[in-house]
């Protein structure tokens, strides 16, 4: 079960599938690199959908994750979590 958990990734796995597995193997580290930018309309005209997609994309990927792995980390007592932001988000440029 913890091989499926894993390989399937925390979308596919079930919340029971991934903590039975993060608790039995432990978690030290969690590395969030996944995100991503979509060139859209600009914010004066820019629709919820669009607006929800980047959020989900983004933000809501680091707390799907984040929360089927932080309960070994307590059980464990330690743990890191790491985000890696967009390099773009540093600076913003027109039309972003």
């Amino acid at each position: 079960m913890c091989h499926r958990a894993l390989l399937a990734g925390v979308e596919q796995a079930s919340m029971e599938e991934t903590a039975e597995c993060s608790e039995a193997v432990g978690v030290d580290v969690l590395v969030h690199v996944a995100g991503g930018f979509e060139l859209s309309e600009p914010v004066s005209t820019l629709n919820r959908e669009s607006w929800m997609r980047m959020t989900d994309l983004n933000a809501w990927s680091l707390v799907a994750v984040t929360q089927h792995l932080v309960p070994a980390m307590l059980v464990q007592g330690a743990g890191k979590v790491v985000a890696v932001p967009a390099r773009g988000a540093a600076s913003g440029a027109a039309e972003m």
